[in-house]
């Protein structure tokens, strides 16, 4: 699958508005300063295109996620 197709941790890091972001606070965005970096720059980078609406690429894609407001109101199925 291509590259520009998926949602990926190096595809984050290459997004000019995140940069400054992810090298600021090196203890959210470093693993070597601390734990969860992997997680914390797929999240930032999913929220950052989720604010932008239908301009986003993936605006198609969360359009079809099911809108679930708490973890623990999700449905069984």
């Amino acid at each position: 699958m291509p590259q520009n197709v998926q949602l990926t941790l190096d595809g984050a890091k290459k997004v000019k508005d995140l940069k400054p972001i992810f090298a600021s606070e090196p203890e959210l965005f470093d693993d070597e300063e601390g734990g969860g970096a992997e997680h914390n720059i797929l999240i930032t980078y999913v929220l950052y295109e989720m604010q932008k609406g239908e301009d986003s690429f993936w605006h198609p894609y969360f359009e079809v996620l099911p809108k679930v407001t708490n973890f623990w109101n999700w449905p069984l199925e």
